[in-house]
């Protein structure tokens, strides 16, 4: 299962609108994954501990540098790997991993 933790608020609104163009290309690639949006501070750090205890192939935390961070906390102590789209303000984590800005690209 492929699990996504989205801060639909990272960059001023740009996590919901990133989110909703990754959902339509899994609808279209018919992958079965599931989404849990943050609702509050650290709320990342409780999905992804409880993800973690699922039978998951990858956890993708879906936002900016603050929701990586928090996602990576919990899932420390699990093998499950962290993948990471993003849709924050600034995305130095993704910049300096080299991680493309352009969701299309990591297709």
């Amino acid at each position: 299962m492929y699990y996504f933790i989205v801060h639909k608020i990272s960059g001023n609104g740009k996590g919901r609108k990133v989110w909703k163009k990754i959902e339509k290309m899994l609808q279209e690639k018919r992958i079965y994954y599931q989404v849990h949006f943050t609702e509050r501070p650290k709320h990342a750090v409780e999905i992804a501990k409880e993800i973690s205890s699922e039978t998951c192939y990858v956890v993708v935390a879906v936002g900016g540098d603050g929701t990586v961070h928090d996602v990576a906390n919990g899932l420390i102590d699990s093998n499950v790997p962290l993948g990471i789209i993003p849709a924050g303000s600034g995305n130095d984590l993704a910049r300096a991993l080299d991680i493309p800005m352009d969701y299309k690209a990591l297709e």
